[in-house]
């Protein structure tokens, strides 16, 4: 029946965000947690960058292991054989994808501190600037108002 696959289709596809998404957020808050000396723009890019590598490496071991264990499921029963494959599959690619995102995340974790460390640099420099151009209206506008308030 057309519709039902359809149905397990989207559930796929949602599961799949669902785990991408835990697994980044997971990765992330350790990475989070493990830098915590760190400045925010620091802990703020080794965290995204932990959590990208992670979940990738999830997301493209789960896509490589439902197409190895359908095929291998397919050789024990077409039909029922490939949804299982594809299930213990896709589960056990997502764990080994993890853990080889997580060994690539260790090895990349550093530049995206640097990274992040440049952008807040960055930003408080906006913000310092900005900070300044207000204090510079300000002084202005205090000043307009004193000569005004002169000739009154």
């Amino acid at each position: 029946d057309l519709a039902a696959i359809g149905k397990w289709s989207r559930a796929g596809a949602v599961l799949d965000r669902v785990g991408v998404s835990l697994t980044f957020a997971q990765s992330g808050w350790k990475e989070w947690k493990a830098s915590e000396t760190s400045g925010t723009g620091e802990r703020v890019g080794r965290s995204v960058t932990m959590g990208v590598a992670t979940a990738t490496g999830a997301w493209a071991g789960a896509k490589v292991g439902a197409v190895g264990g359908g095929i291998i499921g397919s050789a024990f029963g077409p039909g029922p054989g490939t949804a299982v494959g594809m299930i213990i599959g896709g589960t056990v690619g997502g764990f080994a994808g993890s853990y080889a995102g997580q060994y690539v995340g260790e090895h990349l974790v550093d530049y995206g501190g640097e990274i992040g460390g440049l952008a807040q640099d960055g930003l408080d420099r906006v913000f310092d600037e900005a900070g300044d151009a207000v204090d510079w209206v300000a002084e202005g506008a205090g000043e307009a108002y004193d000569t005004w308030a002169f000739w009154d």
